[in-house]
């Protein structure tokens, strides 16, 4: 299925408006909650992110919420945040910068029930105009509610390499490449996660040519897996943004729109390149078999079959419902499947979660 997307960047003028005139969600709490929005393209490794970001709120004595985000319902990244014991609110079917009454509502929700200190905020790997549609009317509405973190943005470095480089394209539209230059360009901090994955020379490139690219923000290397460059991330993090960043990086975005093309291309036009799908889907066996091979071998054959028809997936997320955290996970069509290890036993059923994000030449 193609998304609902917003097709005019401007919409979030419209959502300021509705807000500031919504008592319920406008209202007041007692002490403000600190707010960290990490965002980044599909597959950049947000979910792993925030899980680890939470653990080390966790190990400072402060209360954590999660509010997710994705096309669909049943979100996988939802199912992992509930299974790390974390009090969750779910966004489907919209993003933050076009439905910010919504976020509003979500934030609210965790504020009135378990009163988070912390709120961790992960936006769907498409959504652009942050700044404009998210951090603008939070600065302006809402200092009494929330305490915001700098906006920070990953991204996979093999993603960076296809996007940045020569061809400028990778495997995706020209649509999509755009709307990943849009998510850096807005980003106060952008992290270069997966860094484990690379030597040191391969590391420096893709930091060079990241800050190349995007020279007005600040660059980290971080791995989410192993917590690599993570103390550095997290008290990046604890700083406040400048009042001016976001405006400054608004202006920013809107003049990227203006200059990346002779004929401009609309910040969500991108989104509507990319198909989703968003099920739950029960497999039964005569015989035990262990979950994570079969969500692997899964993997494996969705992948095989889009190899066929060229296509390009952005992320593929499997969970077992009931534990998960065991979760297998696909980003490249080049990619091998990855799985979080969990002691799931043998069955001989298994009810699974599935997200996907791929554009498809259809």
């Amino acid at each position: 299925r193609r998304p609902p997307y917003c097709t005019d960047h401007r919409c979030y003028t419209a959502n300021m408006s509705e807000v500031s005139s919504n008592d319920s969600a406008a209202r007041p709490r007692s002490a403000p909650t600190r707010l960290t929005v990490v965002g980044g393209f599909l597959g950049a490794g947000k979910t792993t992110t925030l899980l680890r970001l939470a653990r080390m709120h966790a190990a400072r004595g402060r209360r954590v919420g999660v509010i997710a985000n994705d096309l669909g319902d049943g979100l996988v990244d939802a199912a992992a945040y509930r299974a790390a014991g974390l009090p969750v609110e779910e966004m489907p079917g919209v993003c933050f910068s076009c439905r910010f009454d919504d976020l509003l509502a979500a934030a609210g929700r965790l504020q009135d029930g378990r009163r988070p200190d912390v709120l961790l905020a992960e936006p769907t790997g498409s959504c652009t105009n942050l700044v404009a549609g998210v951090f603008e009317p939070l600065r302006r509405l809402y200092r009494e509610r929330f305490v915001l973190a700098p906006y920070a943005a990953l991204l996979d470095p093999s993603r960076a390499r296809e996007a940045l480089g020569a061809s400028g394209v990778g495997g995706f539209s020209k649509r999509v490449t755009f709307l990943y230059r849009m998510q850096q360009t807005e980003a106060e901090i952008i992290a270069i996660n997966k860094c484990d994955t690379l030597d040191a020379d391969e590391a420096a490139d893709v930091e060079s040519l990241v800050r190349r690219a995007f020279p007005r923000a600040e660059v980290l290397r971080i791995s989410a897996r192993d917590g690599t460059g993570f103390d550095a991330f997290f008290e990046r993090l604890e700083r406040r943004p400048a009042d001016t960043t976001a405006t400054e990086r608004s202006t920013a975005t809107a003049d990227a729109q203006g200059t990346a093309s002779a004929a401009p291309i609309r910040p969500h036009a991108g989104e509507g390149d990319l198909a989703w799908v968003s099920a739950r889907v029960w497999l039964s066996s005569n015989d035990a078999f262990a979950p994570a091979d079969a969500i692997s071998e899964i993997l494996r054959r969705i992948r095989d079959n889009l190899r066929t028809d060229r296509a390009e997936i952005g992320h593929i997320k499997i969970a077992a419902e009931d534990d998960a955290r065991l979760v297998g996970s696909l980003t490249r069509l080049d990619g091998s499947p990855e799985l979080t290890p969990s002691p799931t036993r043998s069955t001989a059923s298994l009810t699974m979660l599935i997200n996907a994000r791929v554009q498809c030449n259809v």
